[in-house]
């Protein structure tokens, strides 16, 4: 069962990413799509991977509700930002926002992607700056490139109020939800 444990993006910045998805769609296919009929949801990954045995989704849910609890929230939630949206250049498929984090939840989301490393046969692949998917593209680069440069997203921040542990699909599309924990703030 490939699972994935990551923070949701809620609110004002959910809203972009669904209306840049939805432009995205119009102008190409992607194999990523947001919305009410999508295939997926906005998030940003913790850990990922095939889990050892069904058994282990409730040893892997105790232990991301241990990590939750000891999330470094501070007075008030810490936010995610995120960066300009582009083509990803390893396999020129993925349009991507990478993600900025406050020291202490990059130092957090470190350690609790590699305490997860071991719930899993094979972790998925990563990438060494967290990042935010917005599509899958395979046709019109052209076309995507262009739209891309010319400016049609900004996102606002994101409060970190919780963590999903979801399915997982092809892509690193996000399921349906598991579970969802609050964050300790």
């Amino acid at each position: 069962m490939k699972t994935g444990v990551n923070f949701p993006v809620t609110g004002a910045a959910r809203k972009a990413c669904d209306e840049f998805n939805a432009s995205l769609l119009a102008l190409t296919g992607s194999k990523v799509s947001f919305g009410a009929n999508g295939n997926s949801s906005p998030h940003v990954t913790i850990a990922m991977g095939t889990l050892r045995s069904g058994g282990d989704l409730e040893a892997l849910v105790a232990a991301v509700e241990r990590a939750a609890s000891e999330f470094p929230g501070g007075d008030s939630p810490p936010v995610m930002a995120f960066g300009p949206v582009y083509r990803e250049d390893l396999t020129g498929h993925y349009v991507f926002a990478d993600v900025v984090f406050p020291e202490k939840v990059r130092r957090w989301r470190t350690k609790t992607q590699h305490d997860l490393e071991g719930f899993f046969v094979e972790t998925a692949r990563t990438t060494d700056v967290p990042h935010l998917t917005l599509g899958h593209v395979s046709d019109d680069v052209e076309k995507v490139d262009a739209f891309l440069h010319a400016g049609h997203l900004a996102i606002p921040e994101c409060s970190l109020l919780s963590v999903d542990i979801s399915m997982s699909g092809p892509k690193g599309i996000k399921q349906s939800v598991l579970r969802n924990l609050p964050l300790a703030l």
